[in-house]
């Protein structure tokens, strides 16, 4: 019941004139001022409940406020955390990234310099097979040989890396150029100290190339060859000669007897230097074919000597130019010195 019911009731009781009774009307009022009383005291009441409960709010909204910058505060220093975290983690992305850069360059370094394993077992292993697979980890070996040397100051100081890659490579070095010399020592052994006429293998001819890049092992490698030569090219003229000798009569015919010793001495003469062409390929050949014929034509010149000493008949003229024909003929097509001695003042 609002106020304004309970005030228009009192005025309505007031007006009543139906009622007898002073006491009554008071009574009545009295209950109703009670009633007015007890409404209003129960407003109060719950006006101060609301009061409090609004100051109660107000309390939790000062506590949620104060709870808001805190949180804020903490959110601040997170995100001031994390863009320093965002920092280091980019700073750490591009130390990964220079330290991958540099991985990349020691790698590759390594691989320029270092032989591969399987490689380093072809050389290293005990046995003295020489094949292409050898020949082939001795082209790389040399590679990284060369490129050591790419590493000196161009004071021509050598750096601490290069030291260190020549001396670790040295052994393996050696290793595979002693078995290439062995190797064709004893090739040159078996087959060319015992046949005029041999088929010059393509791996003879590589491995000479390759032994060509240790000139001391490479003249020793043909200074082998060239005595082995030498030796079967003078049992063979030995042999010839003694049949020219029971053929001819060097005193009787040594016009013919001269023809046959230089005939046969411009064919083995030129089969040698074709035989040392097609294994030394490129590279000179001209003093091993000169040590090669040493012994043959050492024993040529005495003969024709003799010829010119024995022959006093005008066929001297016929064999001074058979004489001088092979001599234009094998200092032209065999340019070697024991050629040039052979004819000289003869």
């Amino acid at each position: 019941m609002s106020n304004e019911e309970i005030i228009n009731g009192l005025n309505y009781l007031d007006n009543l004139k139906e009622l007898d009774s002073k006491s009554s009307k008071l009574n009545l009022k009295a209950a109703t001022q009670s009633d007015l009383l007890s409404q209003s005291t129960n407003y109060l009441a719950e006006l101060g409940q609301y009061k409090r409960a609004i100051d109660t709010n107000y309390e939790s909204v000062e506590a949620m406020n104060t709870s808001i910058q805190s949180i804020h505060s903490t959110l601040s220093q997170s995100i001031q955390q994390n863009t320093q975290f965002t920092h280091q983690v980019s700073h750490i992305k591009d130390s990964i990234s220079t330290t991958q850069s540099k991985l990349k360059s020691v790698e590759k370094f390594i691989s320029i310099f270092t032989l591969p394993q399987e490689q380093q077992q072809i050389i290293s292993s005990k046995d003295y097979i020489v094949n292409y697979p050898l020949l082939d980890a001795l082209t790389q070996l040399n590679k990284i040989r060369d490129n050591a040397q790419l590493l000196l100051t161009p004071s021509g100081d050598p750096s601490v890396a290069a030291l260190d890659i020549l001396h670790s490579s040295s052994l393996l070095y050696e290793s595979a150029y002693g078995k290439i010399f062995r190797y064709l020592k004893h090739q040159f052994d078996i087959k060319y100290a015992k046949s005029l006429v041999v088929d010059v293998e393509p791996l003879h001819v590589d491995s000479l190339s390759h032994l060509s890049q240790r000139n001391d092992l490479y003249l020793e490698t043909l200074l082998h060859l060239t005595k082995l030569r030498r030796h079967l090219l003078q049992s063979h003229f030995l042999t010839a000669l003694s049949q020219f000798e029971n053929n001819q009569d060097i005193i009787t015919d040594p016009i013919k007897y001269s023809a046959e010793l230089l005939a046969w001495l411009h064919q083995h003469a030129a089969d040698e230097k074709e035989l040392l062409k097609d294994l030394l390929q490129s590279k000179p050949i001209e003093e091993a074919l000169s040590s090669s014929l040493q012994d043959v034509s050492s024993r040529i010149r005495p003969k024709l000597q003799l010829t010119h000493a024995l022959n006093f008949t005008q066929r001297s003229s016929q064999l001074t130019e058979l004489i001088s024909f092979y001599q234009n003929t094998l200092t032209q097509s065999i340019p070697v010195a024991c050629i040039s001695d052979l004819f000289t003042n003869l």
